[in-house]
């Protein structure tokens, strides 16, 4: 017995849409899905720009200070 690849929640909702293009699913659960579909994307949106708000915290935070130059004629 093979075992059935793991799938992520937006490969599972692709393997979904497709069965629906062949006409295997009524239309309600095509709804949901492209309801999850939507959410999922959003979700990954705001995951992203969560992760570019931290590194540019991050690299501000890191960013040398700047001192005064300090002339030999002082």
């Amino acid at each position: 017995m093979s075992e059935q690849p793991t799938l992520t929640p937006r490969d599972a909702l692709r393997f979904i849409l497709i069965r629906y293009d062949h006409g295997a699913m009524a239309p309600g659960v095509f709804a949901v899905a492209k309801e999850l579909q939507r959410h999922l994307s959003w979700l990954q949106h705001v995951n992203k720009a969560r992760v570019r708000d931290r590194a540019r915290v991050h690299l501000s935070q890191n960013k040398p200070t700047e001192r005064p130059q300090h002339h030999a004629s002082e």
